[in-house]
C-alpha cells in the first residue's frame, strides 16, 4: 500500500528534486490547494498546500527543506476564516497525519499509530485502494504536475447555497488556537531570517459562505494579517481578497473553494500583486521573458 503513488509522495519527491529552483512556494489548506495553480505565475513556483493542512504542517515542510530553498523569494499562505481554529492532528481529519509521517518523512505527532497505514484505514479502504491501483489502473493522485488540486471542477460543482452553510458551520469555532498563531509566527521568523517575503491573503469566498460567518472569528484572522504586516514591514504583506468583486459564482466549485476558472483568476491575481512588490536582483530576470498563459 505504501508503494502506491499519492499526492503526498509526489509533492515530497518534487520538492526533493526542485526545491532549490523555486522562487514561490504556495502553502496552506484546501483553499490554497485548489486555488493556486503555479501554471499561471511568472516565477518558478510549486503548490505544497493540501486539504486540512494546518500551519504547523506548513512550518514543518519549510523546516524539512530549509537547506534547499536557497532561491526562494516568496511564501504564499492563506489566512482565512478557519485558519486559526483547529489543527490537523486534533480534528476530524487527523487520519491525514500519517501521510506526512509516511510519505513526507515529517513527524507532526509522536504517536506510533500516526506512522502506519493499517491503524488509520479499515480493511475495506485498504482493499479498495490496492485493488484500484494494482488491478484497475486507478490513480491515487489528484494534483497537477505543479501540485495544484485540479479535481474540484466546474462540471462537478456543488450547490453554493447549501455548501456555504455547511462549510461555515464546520469551520466555526468558539476558541482560537494559540498554537496556530505560534506556528504562523514561526513561518514569519523563517521568512525574515532568509530575506523571504511572506505573502498572506484572505481567500475570496462566495456570499453564502460569508453570510454564515461569526464576525469575531473573521476579525481574528483579518486583524492578525494586518498586525503581522504592520509589525514586520520588510517581511510580511497581507491582502484581503474575501470580497473581491472580480470573483463571481462561476469561479467557485463550492462556496469556499475555487473551480479551475477561479483558480486561474486567483493565481493571476496573487501573481500580479507579487509582481507589484519591490523587486530585487534575484528575481529581476524573471520579470519580462516569461509569458503567463
Amino acid at each position: 500500500m505504501r508503494k502506491i503513488p499519492n499526492d503526498y509522495s509526489y509533492k515530497k519527491n518534487y520538492l526533493d528534486q526542485h526545491a532549490n529552483t523555486l522562487k514561490i512556494l504556495f502553502l496552506g489548506n484546501s483553499h490554497a490547494y485548489y486555488g493556486m495553480d503555479p501554471e499561471y505565475t511568472h516565477y518558478p513556483s510549486f503548490n505544497a498546500a493540501y486539504v486540512s493542512q494546518s500551519y504547523n504542517c506548513d512550518a514543518e515542510i519549510l523546516k524539512k527543506y530549509e537547506n534547499k530553498l536557497d532561491s526562494l523569494k516568496y511564501i504564499v499562505l492563506p489566512l482565512d476564516y478557519a485558519s486559526l481554529n483547529g489543527r490537523l492532528e486534533k480534528g476530524s481529519e487527523s487520519w491525514r497525519v500519517k501521510n506526512y509521517a509516511i510519505y513526507y518523512d515529517i513527524g507532526i505527532t509522536h504517536n506510533i499509530a500516526d506512522k502506519t497505514e493499517i491503524f488509520n484505514n479499515n480493511l475495506k479502504v485498504i482493499s479498495k485502494r490496492i485493488s484500484g491501483y494494482y488491478f484497475q489502473n486507478i490513480s491515487a493522485g489528484t494534483c497537477s504536475k505543479l501540485g495544484w488540486g485540479n479535481d474540484d471542477t466546474y462540471k462537478n460543482r456543488k450547490d453554493l447555497a447549501t455548501s456555504g452553510k455547511v462549510s461555515a458551520q464546520i469551520h466555526k469555532s468558539r476558541t482560537f488556537s494559540d498554537d496556530n498563531i505560534k506556528s504562523l509566527q514561526s513561518i514569519v521568523e523563517f521568512a525574515k531570517a532568509r530575506n523571504i517575503k511572506l505573502v498572506l491573503y484572505t481567500s475570496p469566498a462566495y456570499k453564502t459562505y460569508q453570510q454564515n460567518f461569526t464576525s469575531e472569528q473573521l476579525e481574528q484572522s483579518t486583524n492578525l494579517g494586518t498586525s503581522l504586516a504592520g509589525t514586520n514591514p520588510g517581511t510580511v504583506v497581507y491582502f484581503n481578497l474575501l470580497n473581491d468583486s472580480s470573483f463571481v459564482a462561476d469561479d467557485y466549485y463550492d462556496a469556499d473553494h475555487m473551480d479551475e476558472w477561479g483558480a486561474k483568476k486567483l493565481t493571476r491575481k496573487i501573481d500580479s500583486l507579487i509582481m507589484a512588490l519591490p523587486i530585487d536582483n534575484a528575481v529581476a530576470k524573471y520579470r519580462t521573458p516569461v509569458a503567463v498563459k
